[in-house]
C-alpha cells in the first residue's frame, strides 16, 4: 500500500514539473514576455543615464536645476545652489 502512495507522488511530481515546464515555455516565448522584457531593458537604461551626477560639463553651460548659466569652474549654482560636477 505505501509503495502504491510513492509511485502515485513521483508520477504527480513528474507530471507538475511537465506542465510547469510547457507553461513556462509559452510564457517566455509570448510576445507579452518579449514586450515586458524590451520595456524592462529600457527602464534599466533610463535609470543608468539618471543616475550620472548633475552639473554642466562645458563651460557657459546652463544649470540642470534652475537653467540659469554657470561656469565650468563653480561648484555651486549662485541662483539655486545646487552643487555642481567639476
Amino acid at each position: 500500500m505505501g509503495g502504491i502512495i510513492v509511485v502515485w507522488l513521483i508520477g504527480l511530481m513528474v507530471f507538475f514539473f511537465i506542465l510547469h515546464s510547457v507553461i513556462r515555455s509559452a510564457i517566455d516565448s509570448s510576445k507579452l514576455a518579449a514586450n515586458i522584457r524590451e520595456i524592462r531593458d529600457f527602464l534599466q537604461g533610463q535609470s543608468a543615464a539618471s543616475s550620472a551626477p548633475p552639473g554642466p560639463e562645458k563651460p557657459g553651460e546652463t544649470c540642470p536645476g534652475c537653467g540659469s548659466k554657470v561656469r565650468q569652474e563653480d561648484k555651486y549654482c549662485s541662483e539655486c545652489s545646487l552643487k555642481l560636477q567639476g
